[in-house]
């Protein structure tokens, strides 16, 4: 049995986000960076996701708050379902997600993103009508880039990925 004490429960409200339970943007930015470093230092390859759900501002128009934070919890609990224990499931920003894929390849972060954007696809418990666009980066031993830098080139590619259209992956190395 877990003793929940007073400082366990403000510790994880501090590192999770309130609606999904995923960890939030602060952890990320906390966590990521020695996690780069210690990729580099003993050649690990990671990688990171960023998923955007697709016309977000008319499904919360259409939907209401309500149920748009339902399918938000839906997203997350695929995300939960699709992702290994020592990976980072973040909730980023209110309709953005970015996974932080440990001992993963850019070509099997890809084959996570596609199974994760096509289970959201098909979930009842999301809804048919919603859809995410994924941006896929690697960080390896050769990354120079700050944590930062990688977050924001995974991004821009799922911004590209709904730019192009939306409900689809694109790689940046």
């Amino acid at each position: 049995d877990k003793v929940i004490t007073q400082q366990s429960l403000l510790q994880e409200t501090i590192v999770k986000d309130s609606l999904t339970g995923l960890y939030n943007q602060n952890f990320l930015m906390e966590i990521a960076p020695s996690k780069l470093c210690e990729a580099s230092r003993h050649n690990i390859s990671c990688s990171l996701i960023s998923l955007k759900v697709d016309q977000f501002r008319t499904i919360r128009e259409n939907y209401g708050s309500r149920i748009t934070d339902k399918r938000l919890e839906a997203i997350a609990s695929l995300l939960i379902k699709s992702v290994r224990h020592e990976d980072i499931a973040v909730r980023y920003e209110e309709e953005e997600f970015v996974l932080l894929l440990w001992h993963c390849s850019i070509s099997n972060a890809l084959i996570t993103a596609e199974r994760i954007r096509q289970s959201i696809e098909t979930s009842h418990e999301v809804d048919s009508n919603i859809t995410v666009s994924a941006g896929v980066t690697a960080i390896n031993q050769y990354s120079t880039e700050h944590f930062s830098q990688l977050l924001n080139i995974a991004r821009d590619t799922a911004h590209q990925a709904q730019s192009n259209g939306g409900n689809q992956v694109v790689v940046r190395y």
